[in-house]
């Protein structure tokens, strides 16, 4: 399944990390940031799903939130 996640974060480097993380979760990986938007490949519509409530996209904003 194909997702296309909005990053909550805006600077380069927090969307970097978000698709990091993204990535190391299992059973998914981040195929391309663009403009905030990251491509991200699951192999379940469970993990899809998941990824799309958006717990990792706001932990990620508060530990880059300066």
């Amino acid at each position: 399944v194909m997702v296309t996640l909005e990053a909550d974060v805006q600077d380069p480097f927090g969307q970097a990390v978000l698709g990091n993380s993204i990535t190391l979760t299992p059973g998914t990986l981040t195929v391309g940031i663009d403009a905030g938007r990251l491509r991200v490949h699951c192999l379940t519509q469970a993990g899809a799903e998941e990824l799309l409530r958006g717990e990792m996209n706001r932990r990620i904003a508060a530990l880059t939130r300066r």
